[in-house]
């Protein structure tokens, strides 16, 4: 139910969320691998068809543009080429904090939610930006040994919620920034300013 209230809002990031910590966590509980198997036929069934039918425009749009960031350069794509430029123009010891083209002459927007990363591999290189990836692992493999060390059953899917909360944000953020997944607007944990941008 809270998976599709909030895709009607239509917040269609935190919906793939909640049905990522689901099932990392009925995996964990020891689910049959057929109820795993149907579950993921069903997603590649459901997804063309809610492409087609039920997502807003605006988030076809993302897509679009995921696949082809040419489609519209000066519109909902324009973040998507600046992110990746911003990212490729770091190389490996950036150009120095707060010196970044893209994100300091306002290029990049905004730079401290939806696209810290790209901020942060275009001033600090990919010596930063490996740093920012390194940490995050760090982080869930943390919650993954909390779940495996738990006292008991409860806490230890509690854990492995929590971790795949954290490996969803880094995954999607980063490979948001990258151009390898869909721009949604989900923040990177701990890293991003404390409020959500949502975009229109």
């Amino acid at each position: 139910m809270p998976t599709i209230l909030t895709a009607i809002q239509p917040n269609f990031g935190d919906a793939v969320l909640f049905v990522i910590i689901v099932g990392i966590m009925l995996f964990v509980a020891g689910i049959k691998a057929k109820y795993i198997l149907g579950a993921v036929l069903a997603i590649a069934i459901l997804v063309p068809t809610l492409y087609f039918t039920v997502m807003p425009s605006h988030a076809r749009n993302r897509i679009d543009v995921f696949l082809n960031p040419e489609l519209d350069p000066r519109g909902i794509g324009y973040n998507a080429i600046q992110s990746r430029l911003a990212v490729g123009a770091g190389r490996l010891t950036g150009m120095g904090l707060f010196q970044g083209t893209q994100t300091q002459l306002g290029f990049l927007h905004p730079k401290t939610t939806d696209f810290i990363y790209s901020a942060i591999s275009e001033e600090m290189g990919f010596i930063g930006g490996a740093s920012v990836i390194i940490l995050n692992v760090l982080l869930v493999a943390k919650a993954i040994n909390i779940a495996k060390t738990a006292k008991d059953r409860a806490g230890s899917y509690i854990a492995i919620g929590i971790a795949a909360i954290f490996m969803y944000h880094a995954t999607q953020n980063i490979g948001m920034t990258m151009g390898l997944l869909p721009i949604t607007g989900v923040p990177l944990i701990f890293v991003s300013y404390g409020r959500k941008c949502h975009h229109n």
